[in-house]
């Protein structure tokens, strides 16, 4: 979420793991985890993650998908975050359009999933 906030392109765009906060009709990307595992032991991670967008028409919700996924899929990889390098990250569900039906918003829904190791040093006992 923080490396999506610091994109010029999303200035304005509601950024969260939720919904609290966001009043409606704001255009939004909702990050969630939703699963994982570890791929090589006490080496490298694969996280899941489910991208919600939101916005007031189907187009610019999808313009917004869209640009969350070229910069996901084509920049982040081999950026270092914190204390993790992502390796890559991998398209497991391309944005598709997924109404909301409580809000009645327009709503796209894509899943990636991000490979990634530590970089920090490690404590040794």
């Amino acid at each position: 979420m923080e490396y999506l906030r610091s994109l010029e392109e999303f200035k304005g765009v509601f950024i969260s793991g939720d919904m609290v906060g966001r009043s409606p009709g704001t255009s939004a990307v909702i990050v969630e985890h939703d699963g994982g595992h570890r791929d090589v032991r006490d080496r490298m991670d694969r996280a899941g993650f489910s991208i919600n967008t939101y916005a007031a028409s189907k187009p610019r919700c999808s313009k917004l998908a869209y640009a969350v996924r070229e910069y996901l899929l084509e920049h982040m990889p081999s950026m270092v975050l914190d204390t993790v390098q992502v390796l890559d990250v991998a398209e497991t569900n391309s944005p598709r359009s997924f109404p909301d039906p409580e809000s009645r918003e327009a709503r796209f829904l894509g899943t990636v999933e991000i490979y990634f190791v530590e970089v920090s040093p490690r404590k040794t006992v």
